[in-house]
Formats: structure tokens, C-alpha cells, sequence
């Protein structure tokens, strides 16, 4: 065998959002609502309030096996989101305390408006499309009209709507 390569779905999803023959193929699709088209394919969102410890978030994380964990103050906003790769980097500096209030790991990191991205649920799924293919862009917090978390939305989910499902090829 040759060499094996893994496409994530981030980056299969990056490539189809060039194609020009995604908006011929499927033009209806991409200008439907997230909430309509993607929010049926997300899971019910896990989310943390900001004063949890960050061992209970990583808790979390690993107990749901989640990429992405919403983190909401006190009155249930979206407060921030810590991801799979925020743990990496916390975990790449052997003097976090994993005892410490999850507000506080989270302003070790980069901010917030370069980590989070967010849409709402009557963004288009092509706008969302845009928003995953950028690859810092690695989940998508939807927020509904109240401005409350109802989903995360992956590359994997807008994948699911986008391509057919078909039994394995193995070959």
C-alpha cells in the first residue's frame, strides 16, 4: 500500500467550499437556515458555567468526547468556549492548576475573539460553510434568537447535509 493520508473533515470541507459546483449542485441547501438544515445533525450542546473548575470542564470534554465545550456566565450567555486545542495549549504549560476557576485557565489563552466562532440559527448554511473553512474555525457555537447556545456545529455535521450517505467502499 502507499502512502495513507487522513482528510479531516475540516479540511474536506474547506476543499468543497471552492468548488464552484457546490453552489450549482447544491444552491438550495446552501441558502437554507442553520437551524432548519444543520441544528437537526448537532447534538444537544454540553455547556459549563465560567466559575466550574477546569477540571470539571476537562472532565466534560473527555466524559461527552467533545471538540468543544461552551463556557456561559451567570445569566446563561456564551461567555467564551474552550476547545480542544485551547487543552492543548493549557496543557503545554506544566504549571496549570487544574483546581483553578475555568474563567481564569481561559485568560491564559489568546482571546476569545480570536477563538470563538459563533452563528446563528437563521445564518445561511453557505454562511456557515465560509465561517468552517476558515482553519482557525474548527467548530461553530450556534446561537438562537435569544442569543442563548443551542448547538455546536462541525464540519462533520454541515458534511452530513451536504453529502449523501452511502455504505463504505472498501477497496
Amino acid at each position: 500500500c502507499g502512502d495513507r493520508h487522513l482528510l479531516l473533515p475540516e479540511q474536506l470541507l474547506a476543499f468543497l467550499a471552492t468548488l464552484p459546483e457546490l453552489r450549482t449542485s447544491h444552491g438550495p441547501l446552501l441558502e437554507e437556515p442553520v437551524g432548519k438544515a444543520l441544528l437537526p445533525l448537532c447534538r444537544q450542546p454540553q455547556t459549563v458555567r465560567r466559575d466550574a473548575s477546569l477540571l470539571e470542564a476537562l472532565g466534560l470534554l473527555s466524559a461527552e468526547r467533545l471538540h468543544a465545550l461552551p463556557v456561559l456566565d451567570a445569566s446563561g450567555a456564551l461567555f467564551d468556549v474552550l476547545s480542544s486545542r485551547d487543552v492543548r495549549q493549557l496543557a503545554s504549560n506544566p504549571a496549570t492548576d487544574l483546581a483553578i476557576p475555568l474563567e481564569e485557565a481561559l485568560r491564559s489563552l489568546p482571546p476569545k475573539d480570536s477563538r470563538v466562532q459563533t452563528c446563528a440559527v437563521s445564518d445561511t448554511v453557505a454562511t456557515a460553510i465560509t465561517r468552517l473553512a476558515d482553519p482557525e474555525a474548527a467548530q461553530l457555537v450556534c446561537l438562537n434568537d435569544a442569543g442563548a447556545v443551542c448547538a455546536v456545529v462541525t464540519a462533520s455535521a454541515v458534511l452530513a447535509a451536504l453529502l449523501p450517505s452511502s455504505p463504505p467502499h472498501h477497496g
